[in-house]
């Protein structure tokens, strides 16, 4: 085991990588398990080992001390530039934010090669202005712009989302897992080009516009609509009129994710002719009165469409074998997971979706 290549070595690291499989919650956790046994082989497991230990990074105490807090020899250095994902801890109450805030400038400083960063910071208090300047400096200064941006908690009442959105102009991910209660500050601009924006949370329609900045109009429909040729992959959990009317107006659609299967509000008769992937997640299935004739129907009327994907028990409901039927019938690949969980694909550029998790796309992080 300890003579084969560096190529076939390569292959079986990317094998073992992930601790938990496609689909499941917390499905993009490495297995530092595993791979730090492999690295223990020889030197020729060692390095490539080390490289993908250090992809994915999370600020534990023992980390920041080891990493950030200490001075840097060459063997450290060279480790941290393998990293491309960082991620704070969630937030402790005893914490003082700007220390979180010297801790990411830190981050950004010494892992030249970042690519996402991903930030637990509650309560409702905001970096101050030397902290917000400070990280200013280290991302106009890195060699490597950072491209995504991950807000996973933040207080209401915190002008953290505007202060990091406004001071990485770079990013082209941005996922806002918060609710925002203030409006935008005067005298800070979002200037970023984002390629894709994951809200979780329903947002002030001023912070909103601000984010898209060109947006006219008082509704979300209305600032969306100069963007909706643009959007290939559209995400929806509530669906309402608006949303069925901001999927018709999504003329270049390639995918569409919809948390349960539309009822009040039907999804559109005529669908984009471009959309070839449905997904649905189903949180919530009660098999007696849960039915599928409205999926059924969009895989017989929808010709482009190339692969359904339902994720959650969708074998149980009494109509499953007719949705079956019709995707033989149609030529549509019928993807079932029983994990119903809502999907977090990596932050990276794609020509076709759906996106698969893979080891490679660390490979687009450069």
């Amino acid at each position: 085991m300890s003579e084969l290549p560096e190529d076939i070595v390569s292959l079986v690291l990317n094998e073992v990588y992930y601790l938990n499989k496609p689909g499941r919650p917390l499905e993009h956790t490495p297995n530092r398990i595993a791979l730090r046994s492999c690295a223990l082989v020889n030197s020729v497991w060692s390095r490539p080992a080390q490289a993908l230990l250090f992809r994915s990074v999370t600020f534990t105490p023992r980390f920041v001390k080891t990493f950030f807090e200490e001075d840097m020899d060459e063997s450290r250095r060279a480790l941290l530039q393998h990293v491309r994902t960082a991620t704070t801890l969630p937030w402790d109450a005893g914490y003082d934010i700007d220390d979180l805030g010297k801790t990411i400038a830190t981050c950004i400083e010494r892992c030249t090669a970042l690519y996402e960063l991903g930030i637990y910071a509650g309560g409702p208090v905001s970096f101050s202005d030397d902290v917000v300047d400070k990280l200013s400096q280290v991302s106009q200064s890195r060699p490597a712009p950072l491209r995504s941006l991950r807000i996973l908690e933040c207080g209401v009442q915190s002008r953290v989302v505007q202060q990091l959105v406004s001071t990485f102009p770079s990013i082209e991910f941005l996922w806002i897992n918060c609710e925002v209660g203030l409006p935008p500050k005067v005298g800070l601009d979002c200037t970023a080009q984002l390629y894709e924006l994951r809200l979780t949370r329903n947002l002030r329609i001023e912070f909103f516009q601000w984010l898209l900045q060109c947006s006219q109009g008082r509704a979300t429909r209305d600032s969306l609509r100069p963007y909706c040729h643009t959007v290939r992959s559209l995400r929806l959990m509530p669906f309402n009129q608006i949303s069925a009317e901001v999927v018709a107006m999504c003329t270049n659609l390639e995918e569409l994710l919809l948390m349960g299967i539309p009822n009040i509000f039907p999804l559109p008769k005529v669908l984009p002719a471009t959309l070839h992937h449905l997904e649905i997640v189903l949180v919530t299935v009660i098999t007696l009165r849960t039915r599928l004739a409205q999926v059924t129907d969009v895989v017989k009327r929808h010709a482009p469409l190339r692969l359904l994907s339902l994720r959650g028990p969708a074998e149980g409901i009494a109509d499953f074998e007719e949705l079956e039927a019709a995707c033989r019938e149609h030529n549509v690949v019928l993807d079932v997971d029983d994990g119903g969980v809502w999907p977090v694909e990596a932050s990276v550029k794609t020509r076709t979706f759906p996106r698969r998790r893979s080891v490679s796309n660390f490979n687009l992080m450069n």
